[in-house]
């Protein structure tokens, strides 16, 4: 999770073929033998005026979207799930969800695995086919998840924030090439558009490195569906208006970009700012994000690391007024 782009640390600038090892460099083609030749998404954006949806996020339990209605009052239409490389999709957790009426945005991480630099390569790889049966088995899940309640949109990537991943150090090799990563996405996206066509792919991004996130992007000949993004607030006064209209800019310049829906993964004001502060960057939430044509949003509520947590907390706080404007802002999504 990026907290704001103003705090990340980039770390040092792009560093392609010169830190990876391997048979192959970035510079060369891709095998695309299975690819799909279309360029489009493989769904269509939401219609034109369609209500924005809010969700939260929660440390996940089966629990966690009754805890937002115990919260904030209303349950959430938009639900994330992070699963880690080697963990099955919860179909029964997730298909209870979307019965519910709220959408799973579900990314999967490769961390301490080379999943991504052998779907880069492909068939051409030794080891793509035991990767691309770990890939074949989730996209089967996901498909039966778009089948629970075709009204509800479920939507999936390869690794969300990746830069951050990288930066951090949580993948790493050829894996953490953007081209590599662009490549594996791509095939991602052609996999899905053929063995769960009702999925919504998604682009996530952190939104702060132009050039990484762009050269990631640059690879996509199947293009996502939906582009996520991760605007967080750190100063007095600001709103989400402010903190995201730059990225939402910035991808619709992309060549890549081809009028998909965009999203918001994640987003937030630290609490460190006070109460006022946060409820003022939390009203009128839905009707900016519809001035910025923004589909939906999840209000990133947890304690770790930025500190956006508004609701119930471990150490006592409370931040009523910021609280009650979120309530507020879920509620008029529902009925907009």
């Amino acid at each position: 999770m990026l907290r704001s782009r103003r705090l990340a640390v980039l770390g040092p600038p792009l560093v392609l073929a010169t830190l990876l090892t391997g048979c192959s460099t970035p510079s060369e083609p891709a095998d695309r033998s299975s690819d799909g030749p279309g360029t489009r998404p493989s769904t269509v954006p939401l219609e034109p005026g369609t209500c924005p949806r809010l969700g939260v996020y929660e440390d996940w339990s089966p629990d966690a979207d009754l805890e937002v209605v115990r919260q904030f009052g209303a349950p959430p239409q938009v639900g994330t799930s992070y699963y880690q490389p080697d963990q099955p999709v919860l179909v029964g957790e997730e298909s209870e969800r979307i019965r519910r009426g709220t959408s799973p945005n579900i990314t999967f991480t490769t961390k301490g695995t080379d999943r991504i630099e052998v779907l880069a390569a492909g068939p051409r790889h030794p080891d793509y086919p035991t990767v691309e049966a770990w890939l074949a088995d989730r996209l089967a899940d996901l498909a039966a998840l778009t089948e629970v309640d075709r009204s509800v949109p479920v939507y999936a990537t390869l690794e969300h924030e990746f830069r951050a991943k990288v930066r951090t150090g949580q993948v790493t090799g050829r894996s953490a090439d953007p081209v590599v990563y662009g490549r594996a996405l791509d095939r991602f996206y052609a996999l899905a558009a053929e063995q769960a066509p009702r999925l919504r792919t998604t682009y996530w991004i952190v939104g702060y490195d132009r050039e990484f996130e762009g050269l990631v992007g640059d690879q996509f000949r199947t293009l996502p569906d939906t582009v996520v993004f991760d605007p967080y607030a750190d100063e007095p006064g600001e709103t989400l208006t402010a903190v995201a209209a730059e990225d939402v800019a910035w991808i619709r310049q992309q060549q890549w970009y081809d009028g998909q829906e965009l999203a918001l993964g994640e987003f937030g004001m630290t609490v460190e700012l006070g109460d006022a502060a946060v409820a003022r960057f939390l009203t009128d939430v839905p009707d900016q994000l519809t001035a910025l044509g923004i589909s939906w949003a999840v209000l990133f509520n947890r304690e770790r690391d930025f500190d956006t947590r508004i609701g119930d907390r471990s150490d006592g706080r409370a931040f009523p007024r910021a609280r009650a404007a979120f309530a507020r802002a879920l509620r008029e999504s529902r009925r907009c």
